[in-house]
């Protein structure tokens, strides 16, 4: 795959695109040059597109730091009773109940850690009446998904980041905000080909449109 180059902002990747699309308007180049100029422009196209989604995870990581932090806090706060109720009850069958409330703290605790940033955020502790059925059904989604990746493994929820992330670029492409690239492997031919889409996450079967999370 095409190493993103880092040091680059989206100001600057804007800049090179317009310098290679001139290069390339011009009649008198090689083959050779054509070709290696194309590469290049693809790579910058699909690289535009991962600043912006970058910009976008940084800006609501800023946006929902005090509340994810004061959540998180809470949320602490709340497992360690219910640790302490676990290791006082004697009765079998409210340990379970324990148990597998604390099992869903761990989940929220996730949720709270590694919500898709590019997401408007679900508050867990919404004020009464304050959240849509939009909103608890999106919460939901999130927590089955975070299920979904700790059953395989991925503590950290890389896949569910993945997908939400690859869903933003392609609502991106749809707006036309940026252009529909993919990335590049070494070698590979110059024509822009379909985005491959990141292993699917089965929500109770729904494939609904789910752009209205994204702000």
């Amino acid at each position: 795959m095409a190493v993103i180059n880092k040091q680059l902002g989206i100001s600057k990747i804007k800049k090179k695109i317009r310098d290679i699309k001139r290069t390339l308007s011009r009649e008198s180049q090689s083959a050779e040059s054509i070709i290696e100029n194309k590469r290049k422009l693809l790579v910058l196209e699909y690289d535009l597109g991962e600043r912006t989604i970058d910009e976008k995870e940084r800006d609501n990581a800023s946006k929902y730091h005090k509340v994810k932090h004061f959540e998180r806090t809470k949320l602490k706060r709340k497992m360690k009773q219910v640790e302490k109720k676990l290791e006082e009850t004697v009765d079998e069958q409210e340990k379970k109940v324990l148990q597998n409330k604390l099992d869903n703290m761990h989940i929220d605790t996730l949720y709270i850690n590694f919500f898709p940033k590019v997401l408007t955020y679900i508050s867990l502790f919404p004020k009464e009446n304050g959240e849509t059925e939009k909103q608890k059904k999106k919460k939901e989604e999130i927590r089955q998904m975070i299920r979904q990746c700790v059953e395989k493994g991925d503590n950290e929820c890389e896949q569910m980041t993945k997908h939400y992330r690859l869903e933003y670029r392609q609502k991106l492409i749809k707006t036309g905000k940026i252009p529909d690239a993919a990335p590049m492997d070494e070698g590979m031919e110059v024509e822009p080909k379909p985005v491959v889409k990141e292993e699917e996450f089965v929500i109770n079967g729904d494939k609904s449109n789910r752009d209205d999370f994204f702000e």
